[in-house]
Parts: C-alpha cells; sequence; structure tokens
C-alpha cells in the first residue's frame, strides 16, 4: 500500500490512527485531513443527517480535493467523515475504502461500485460495548435504578414505583431478536446471569442459532413468552418496524422492551401508547426516530420508560480496537484478492 489518506474525527482522530496504520505499513507515504468540528454535538448533527440523507450534498470537499497527491491515493481510512461521489470522482487511483465502523452509511457505495472500489467495514468493533449498555438498560428500567435516582434529587424517598417489586434476572425469560455480533453477545451475557435466553433471527438458519446452544423460536413465540426483548437487528427495508403495531400487540402485559439499536425497527408512537395505558411493564431506549429527542414527545411524559442519548456503542475501548480490528480487515481483503 503505497499511499493511504486518513480521515479522522473527535472520537478517532487522526494521531491514533495514524499510530497503527504507521506500524503496520512503514513505508507507505500517509496524509491526512484535518476534519474541524467546532464539538461532538455537531459530529452527531451530521450523523443523523448522513445516516438520514447519505454522504453527498453535505460537506464541502475542496479542500481534500486540493491536496497535491490526492490522485495517488490508494487506500482511504475514515471513521464518520462522508465520502461524497464527488471525492470518489477526484482520487482516480483510489482502491480501498477502511471505515472504522460496522455501517457503511456515509460513503457513497453505488460511485464506489462504478468506481471498483473495494469498501472494508468494522463489523463487531463496538458490539460489547453495545451488549454492556443492554444488560445495564435492562436493570436500569427493571429494577427502578434511573428512577430512584431521579427522584432522590429531588428530595424524595421514592419506593412505590410503577413496578414496585420487580423479578430478579435468573427468573426471567430474555428473548432477543437478531443474532449478529451485538445479539450473541446479549444472549451470553444473560445466560451467564442465569436467565432463560431465546432466539429469533429472520436472516439466519436455525442451526446457527442452536449450534451455540440457545432455544431458537418463531418472533411470535419469543413476543408471547418473553419478559424481556431486547431487538438487535441492522435497519433495512426489510426490518423498518420490524416491531410493528402487530407485533407489539402479542406483548404480555409484564414484558420490558429494550430498543439499543435503531429507532426504526420498532413503531415508536405505538410503543408509547402501549406503555401509556399500562399495556407492557416498560421500555428502555437509547434511539428515537428524532434525535435529540425533543422536549415535547410523548415518549418523555411515560412515568414506565428509562430513556439514554443514543449511547450503547459510545466507549473509549470500542473507538481504540476500531483501528486494529479495521487493519487486520484490510490486510485479509488483499491477501484474498491477491
Amino acid at each position: 500500500m503505497e499511499n493511504i489518506m486518513i480521515i479522522g474525527d473527535l472520537f478517532i482522530p487522526n494521531n491514533t490512527i495514524y499510530s497503527v496504520v504507521k506500524k503496520e505499513y512503514p513505508h507507505s507515504n500517509i496524509v491526512y485531513y484535518n476534519w474541524d468540528l467546532e464539538s461532538e454535538a455537531e459530529l452527531t448533527k451530521i450523523n443523523i443527517h448522513v445516516e438520514k440523507n447519505g454522504p453527498n450534498n453535505l460537506l464541502k470537499s475542496e479542500k481534500i480535493v486540493e491536496l497535491g497527491n490526492l490522485h495517488q491515493i490508494d487506500l482511504m481510512i475514515i471513521h464518520f467523515y462522508p465520502i461524497s461521489n464527488e471525492i470518489i470522482n477526484n482520487i482516480p487511483s483510489l482502491k480501498y475504502i477502511g471505515i472504522l465502523r460496522a455501517g457503511t452509511e456515509n460513503i457513497d457505495q453505488q460511485s464506489c461500485e462504478k468506481n471498483n472500489i473495494k469498501i472494508i467495514n468494522t463489523p463487531g468493533r463496538n458490539a460489547n460495548a453495545v451488549a454492556e449498555f443492554t444488560l445495564g438498560m435492562v436493570l436500569s428500567e427493571m429494577r427502578n435504578i434511573a428512577r430512584a435516582h431521579k427522584s432522590l434529587l429531588q428530595n424524595n424517598w421514592t419506593k412505590d414505583f410503577p413496578i414496585s417489586l420487580p423479578r430478579e434476572l435468573r427468573d426471567c425469560t430474555i428473548g432477543i431478536i437478531g443474532y449478529g455480533n451485538i445479539g450473541r453477545l446479549v444472549a451470553k451475557k444473560f445466560k451467564l446471569l442465569g436467565s432463560h435466553v431465546i432466539i429469533h433471527d429472520p436472516f439466519l438458519p436455525n442451526q446457527v442459532i442452536t449450534s451455540d446452544g440457545f432455544e431458537c423460536v418463531s418472533d411470535e413465540y419469543i413476543l408471547e413468552n418473553s419478559d424481556v426483548v431486547s431487538i438487535h437487528l441492522r435497519l433495512s427495508d426489510k426490518t423498518y418496524h420490524y416491531l410493528s403495531k402487530k407485533r407489539l400487540s402479542k406483548l404480555k402485559q409484564n414484558t420490558y422492551l429494550i430498543n439499543v439499536s435503531r429507532a426504526e425497527l420498532v413503531d415508536e408512537l405505538f410503543l408509547v401508547e402501549l406503555l401509556k395505558s399500562n399495556k407492557i411493564a416498560g421500555a428502555a431506549l437509547d434511539v428515537f426516530s428524532q434525535e435529540p429527542l425533543a422536549e415535547d414527545h410523548p415518549i418523555c411524559s411515560v412515568p414506565n420508560a428509562t430513556l439514554t442519548s443514543h449511547l450503547a456503542g459510545t466507549t473509549s475501548s470500542a473507538f481504540t480496537n476500531s483501528v486494529n480490528l479495521l487493519i487486520n480487515n484490510i490486510k485479509e481483503t488483499i491477501l484474498e484478492k491477491h
């Protein structure tokens, strides 16, 4: 790999990426672009826009295009920076784009395909972070941890919560929808705590799940029999509102719903109706159809919900390990190609 370009950001800065890349490719010419951002809030706003609208027509790429040796770049390594059609068309030598995340929403994939550019992502890079957060959300909602904290800050010693005598996880059936990198880890963590874990994945053969020692069931069975339902599917046209009004209506009254994946996997407004009418025990949500969450969103007035600000995958470990994982994936891809 002769010429490499790095574009980091506030979460994974250029020097973090550079130190790993330089160690692996000591003789390569490595250049980087400083993406000037005012704050993490600005970066989050850009990410939300890109996820909904794609990478084109967002950022002007003149600074990148003007780099003298841009036409010689073989490999570009990015994190959240949007790679538009304009950028791709101005790098005729580009063969690979390495992205330090599982999703590829911030890359113009059609343009890459047209120009025979291989996109190499980093699946599972924050899987453990999200799995740990899922466990924390379940405990926080079931055991009234966040509600008790808020109550104490208001100088109230409250013990009368929506569910005043919660169950322990060892007495619960945990239903997991989606058995990818995150779903697997979530299943293992709950199993270690003594929970009965059941799995459904609409895109995997049953034997993938049963070979790991878990019970594979239908999504209908999960919804009708679980004490906790946690969804871990990737968002696509096929999974949009996977938990539809029809499916959500199958939940038991004592069930908790957990979503730390993508808001659009769940019919958010109908979920609010279920919570307000106490048709289910509660919900813990880290993602919302509009972010930041509006103050007047109906979910904010629901007493039996734990809400967090899209934090699940954000840990220093996940960001640091991403670079090493990506470099390994790049090496494997290049070896396979040759």
